[in-house]
C-alpha cells in the first residue's frame, strides 16, 4: 500500500477484452427489458399514496451507493514479514470496483500502530524497506489501532458491497494478504467471497 497499488493500474490499463465488453452489453440489456416490463405491467396511474411512498423509496434508494456488477475488493497489505501466525499488518489500502473494472472507489489508505517492540523486531527485509520508505516510522506515530482499521475498511467496504460473501477479494500475489486478513481482520475476511482475484495470473 505504501507508494501506490500499482498492480491495479497494470491490470485496469490492459482494458477489459471483448468477452467483457459483450458481458456487459448482455447485462445492460438486461436490466433495459426488466424495466420495459415491468412499466408495460405497471397498467394505470398509482395512487397518491402508492406515488409518495414510491418517491421516498427512490429518494432513500437514491441517496445509497449504487450497487456494483460483480464487485471486487481490491486490498494491498503491508507486513511485518510473510507469517501471520508471528507477524501483523502495518498497513492496508482498499479499493473497491465493478466487476469490468470500469467504476472505481477509492477506500481507506491506513497506516497502523505498533508498539516499538513489534518494529523492531520485522524481518530483515521489511525493516529495511519499511524503514527506507517511511511506513515503520508513520506506524509508530499513528494513532489507528489494527481493530480501528479493520472497522473502518469494512464500513467503506459494506457501503458498496453491503452482502456477506459477495465481494471477491482481488490483488497481486492476494493469496498472502488473504492470509493476513484471516488471522488479524477476521470480520472484514468474512464478509468477502472466498473465492479470490490474484492477478499474477494475468500479469505472468
Amino acid at each position: 500500500a505504501h507508494g501506490g497499488m500499482s498492480y491495479f493500474a497494470a491490470l485496469a490499463g490492459g482494458g477489459a477484452g471483448a468477452e467483457a465488453e459483450a458481458d456487459c452489453s448482455l447485462a445492460t440489456a438486461d436490466v433495459a427489458g426488466e424495466a420495459a416490463a415491468a412499466s408495460r405491467s405497471g397498467g394505470g396511474l398509482a395512487a397518491e399514496g402508492d406515488a409518495s411512498a414510491a418517491q421516498s423509496s427512490e429518494a432513500d434508494a437514491a441517496s445509497r451507493p449504487a450497487a456494483l456488477y460483480k464487485p471486487l475488493v481490491w486490498v494491498d497489505l503491508e507486513m511485518t514479514g510473510l507469517d501471520p501466525s508471528v507477524d501483523t499488518i502495518l498497513e492496508i489500502a482498499v479499493i473497491v470496483t465493478d466487476g469490468h473494472i470500469r467504476e472505481r472507489i477509492e477506500g481507506p489508505e491506513l497506516c497502523i500502530h505498533h508498539a516499538d517492540v513489534v518494529l523492531e523486531n520485522m524481518n530483515e527485509w521489511s525493516a529495511e524497506h519499511h524503514a527506507a520508505s517511511g511506513l515503520t516510522e508513520a506506524c509508530r506515530e499513528s494513532d489507528v489501532s489494527l481493530k480501528d482499521a479493520e472497522r473502518r475498511v469494512l464500513d467503506f467496504v459494506k457501503s458498496y458491497v453491503p452482502e456477506p460473501r459477495v465481494g471477491l477479494l482481488a490483488g497481486n500475489s492476494v493469496h498472502a494478504d488473504a492470509a493476513f486478513l484471516r488471522a488479524h481482520m477476521p470480520d472484514l475476511s468474512a464478509h468477502l467471497h472466498y473465492r479470490i482475484v490474484d492477478v499474477t495470473s494475468i500479469k505472468e
